[in-house]
């Protein structure tokens, strides 16, 4: 893979160019895909002003925008809290979070999708929107309870690389020090204190169980894992079978442009169109 050094230097010499165009950095392929479809519905001049690349992942993208802070650069919310979100855009004022868990989080809410399916394709699906919106509704307890295990467990690996795992055993100079050895893997299991751990999850289940289930979805539920357990099974009933990276593909190209991406366009400065 590409350094990150690379990287910029192929983005400004194969895109940029002598172009002028500002960059607007991504995470993955099925970001480019969305904000490629997005960006065409709210201004079809937008590649006049603009470069659309991904970098990779979300550590990439914080990389490049530390190197170059003219480009701007969308990163998943995934699990942070607003707190952490805070601590991010202080520290890259480039970088801007996306509203929602993940990009497939605008590929999960039941009345958005169902705008988005055209109407002479609408008969298709049984029981009409309201079974629609059913099937997609089932096993709530089931995701919420994914939500508040995804809330506590991903975050234990930057914790614990906080903490030093594991580089800080795997130094010469503490190799006889049995001492020093025992307190950090004193530490590591600590933070990892299964008890506490199962309070944590239960705290975290009760507090998001209040949310309405399209704000669970919208902002805890990880997307990518709902869109193929749920979404993508419902479409291939109703509409056949495809592979999932073709269903995203189709939804994108007809899902209207979502509300809370204004501010966005705005960092951009681009024109809105009426659509």
């Amino acid at each position: 893979m590409a350094s990150i050094n690379e990287l910029i230097q192929n983005i400004k010499q194969e895109k940029i160019s002598t172009s002028g165009r500002s960059v607007l950095l991504v995470e993955g392929p099925d970001d480019v895909l969305a904000f490629s479809n997005f960006l065409q519905k709210t201004n079809a001049n937008w590649e006049l002003s603009w470069i659309l690349e991904s970098a990779g992942n979300k550590r990439n993208v914080l990389e490049i925008l530390r190197k170059e802070p003219a480009w701007l650069g969308i990163v998943d919310r995934d699990e942070w809290d607003d707190a952490r979100i805070q601590q991010i855009t202080n520290e890259y004022q480039n970088a801007i979070v996306l509203p929602r868990f993940c990009i497939e989080s605008y590929l999960v809410v039941p009345t958005e999708l169902w705008r988005a399916i055209p109407e002479n394709m609408r008969t298709a699906v049984a029981g009409g929107e309201q079974g629609f919106i059913q099937r997609l509704t089932q096993n709530q307890d089931k995701w919420l309870s994914h939500a508040a295990l995804w809330a506590v467990i991903n975050p234990l690996w930057e914790g614990l690389r906080a903490l030093g795992f594991k580089e800080a055993l795997l130094e010469p100079a503490i190799a006889n020090d049995l001492e020093q050895i025992a307190d950090k893997l004193q530490d590591w299991h600590n933070y990892l204190e299964p008890g506490q751990l199962v309070e944590q999850i239960a705290a975290k289940k009760e507090e998001l169980s209040s949310l309405d289930f399209s704000e669970l979805l919208r902002f805890f539920v990880h997307g990518k894992h709902f869109f193929n357990e749920v979404v993508h099974q419902e479409f291939c009933q109703s509409f056949g079978t495809f592979s999932a990276s073709k269903r995203k593909t189709n939804i994108f190209s007809t899902l209207p442009v979502p509300d809370d991406l204004t501010d966005i366009w705005q960092r951009m400065n681009l024109i809105l169109e009426d659509n």
